[in-house]
């Protein structure tokens, strides 16, 4: 899901706009080079920190977070921590969440597209996505995922789906299955390979 920015030059050759017959104004280009040097260290960093911290969701700072919050129809969520305590989820979820929209404004809502999303999404918790073939899907998750992240999975509306399909989502405890020295190796590895 890579963005591509915009990268607009805003440094101005000034003394273009001089007619020739004032080029040996010394006044006029007093006042030019006077006006270039406040667009030069002003305007021009004004719109460089305005692209990084609002219009680019990559960069965004809070502000602008809330800013692109507003335009996609996605509040900030907020959950209560373990110690009760109200909080809004930080600005590195929300990015997520944002970029995570737009990608969602085009899904088709197949399997492989919800793997895609919840792997962008988050991408340190371990899940299983069932299909329950009754108009429902099951998402098992990690009894070790986050508040922070539980709350942004509860949100209405949030994850790619067909439509008319319900989502449940459950907390489980997920068990390995494998043979100690064997690096989590699954049944196509040795010793269960066969020997055609």
């Amino acid at each position: 899901m890579a963005m591509q920015t915009l990268n607009p030059e805003y440094d101005v050759d000034w003394n273009a706009l001089i007619l020739w017959q004032y080029d040996n104004s010394l006044k006029l280009r007093g006042l030019i080079d006077n006006r270039a040097g406040f667009f030069r260290d002003n305007v021009s960093n004004l719109w460089k920190d305005y692209i990084a911290n609002v219009l680019n969701i990559s960069t965004a700072n809070t502000f602008g977070l809330n800013f692109w919050g507003r335009a996609l129809g996605v509040p900030r969520p907020q959950y209560e921590d373990s110690l009760g305590v109200t909080v809004f989820i930080s600005d590195d979820m929300y990015r997520r969440l944002m970029l995570a929209r737009v990608f969602l404004y085009r899904s088709s809502g197949t399997i492989s597209e919800f793997n895609r999303y919840f792997k962008f999404v988050f991408p340190t918790v371990f899940f299983v996505l069932l299909d329950g073939l009754n108009m429902t899907m099951t998402l098992n998750i990690d009894m070790s995922v986050s508040d922070e992240d539980f709350a942004v999975m509860n949100m209405p509306n949030f994850f790619p789906l067909p439509g008319g399909v319900k989502l449940i989502i459950n907390k489980v405890e997920f068990d390995v299955f494998s043979f100690q020295g064997m690096d989590l190796g699954t049944l196509d590895n040795e010793p269960f390979i066969s020997q055609d």
